[in-house]
């Protein structure tokens, strides 16, 4: 069909004035190479519809002869497209030889198609037509950097950092703006969203590679600086768990009627907490808290009752109320000590605020007659809250010497009569929910107690 094109442009010719229609042949084709090929496939019917209104245009090869040439146009375009499009139907690719991943996106195929040329030889280079086809591509693979158009179609380059920086998965990756907008004003706008780059077209092919080698030469220097960090972290965390187990256990073997409950009340807490973010209840009270560092806490929160003898801690009868009373002492006294942590240390940092709360706050009951403090619903910190619920029922499960350990059956009918009278009505229900897990964190403790 497009072999036709030169055989219909020499017969145009033969219908005299020649000169003149070598003009309009030349100015088709100028138009046609220069503005008409970057352009959308609808800006170029849209052309073909005005061009043919010209009487000019209506001897028959003319007509055939700009039809022809337009539609061939169109159809190069949709070539190039599919081509350079190859890899971004899917999201899929492949990085070869270890080459850094570029995602390029432009609504205009000339500037995929030069930016392609440009970068290909360094990079993998994955072009795209849209910021709607970019942001759906981020959902399955992730570049090392992002060139990105201001202007195009649908959501803008603005509109598309600002999705790319809302979302943690995407927050950290590099974005260089790439476009045709230079004055100041938008340069700035583009830095406050996010970007670490703003270049303007045209640009220089030595100045883009350099700066988007110096981008990525950044971003590696950070990443492994955030994996330093991490590490140094991992290690503090692991010394600190240490010291903790110490401490725990040293308070739990002078209690020879409480083997195991520190190990069990941790596993009961991990559970519960993970069902409030999963369910969300409170998610007010732990949002923003590291739940690794909560339940890792919750050990410590019978650290005061090192400060009670051991005639009351292992009495094997029931304290009389003076004992008790000594007893019930050791929620405050936890509270001290580890408030005496923080005052030498200077530091109170998650962990140690967490773990004042268990202690000091994990008597007290919903209705207000609980102790040491004697608060009622909300006003009781979430962390003693929980800590009641695990605590009562790992009480209630074990022997002691005045009484006889009760099934989880029985254990869970009388946590959930204290329902809104000792215990947080909703986080009594949830506790509910989890009855089987809970049941079988119980067994297990037991079970390792015995062998």
């Amino acid at each position: 069909m497009y072999t036709n094109v030169g055989r219909d442009a020499r017969r145009a010719l033969q219908l005299g004035h020649s000169s003149s229609y070598i003009a309009y042949l030349q100015i088709i084709w100028l138009i046609i190479a220069v503005t008409l090929f970057s352009n959308g496939t609808r800006k170029i019917q849209k052309f073909k519809k005005q061009i043919l209104k010209n009487t000019f245009f209506s001897r028959k090869p003319i007509l055939r002869l700009v039809n022809k040439s337009l539609d061939f146009i169109c159809f190069l375009r949709y070539n190039i497209y599919r081509k350079s499009q190859k890899n971004c139907i899917t999201g899929e690719t492949k990085v070869e030889n270890n080459k850094k991943l570029i995602f390029l996106v432009d609504d205009n195929i000339m500037h995929l198609s030069t930016g392609q040329a440009v970068l290909q030889p360094e990079y993998t280079v994955i072009t795209i037509p849209s910021g709607e086809k970019l942001l759906f591509i981020l959902k399955k693979t992730k570049p090392d950097l992002i060139l990105l158009d201001v202007e195009m179609p649908g959501m803008s380059g603005y509109d598309v950092i600002k999705e790319i920086k809302a979302n943690s998965e995407t927050a950290d990756i590099p974005v260089i703006f790439l476009t045709g907008k230079n004055e100041e004003s938008n340069e700035f706008l583009g830095l406050s969203l996010g970007a670490v780059d703003y270049i303007a077209k045209p640009f220089s092919k030595t100045i883009l590679l350099k700066r988007i080698e110096q981008q990525l030469t950044l971003k590696a220097f950070t990443d492994d600086l955030e994996k330093m960090v991490d590490e140094r972290t991992e290690k503090i965390q692991r010394l600190q768990n240490g010291i903790i187990f110490v401490l725990a256990d040293t308070v739990e073997n002078r209690d020879k009627c409480t083997g195991g409950h520190i190990e069990r009340t941790t596993e009961y807490i991990k559970l519960l907490v993970g069902a409030m973010a999963a369910h969300g209840v409170y998610t007010g009270d732990i949002r923003g808290l590291d739940l690794t560092l909560l339940v890792s806490s919750a050990r410590l929160h019978d650290a005061g009752k090192i400060t009670v003898s051991d005639a009351i801690l292992n009495k094997p009868g029931r304290l009389t109320d003076e004992e008790f009373s000594i007893m019930k002492n050791h929620a405050k006294e936890g509270e001290r000590i580890i408030n005496q942590i923080v005052s030498r240390t200077e530091e109170d940092g998650d962990f140690l605020h967490n773990a004042r709360l268990f202690a000091g706050y994990h008597h007290e009951r919903w209705d207000g007659k609980g102790y040491p403090y004697g608060l009622e619903g909300e006003k009781i910190p979430v962390q003693g809250r929980i800590m009641a619920l695990a605590d009562v029922y790992d009480a209630l499960i074990s022997e002691r010497p005045y009484k006889k350990a009760f099934t989880h059956e029985n254990a869970m009918k009388i946590i959930y009569e204290g329902r809104g009278a000792q215990f947080d009505p909703f986080l009594t229900d949830l506790f509910m929910r989890l009855s089987d897990k809970i049941k079988k964190i119980s067994e297990a403790g037991k079970n390792e107690k015995a062998q």
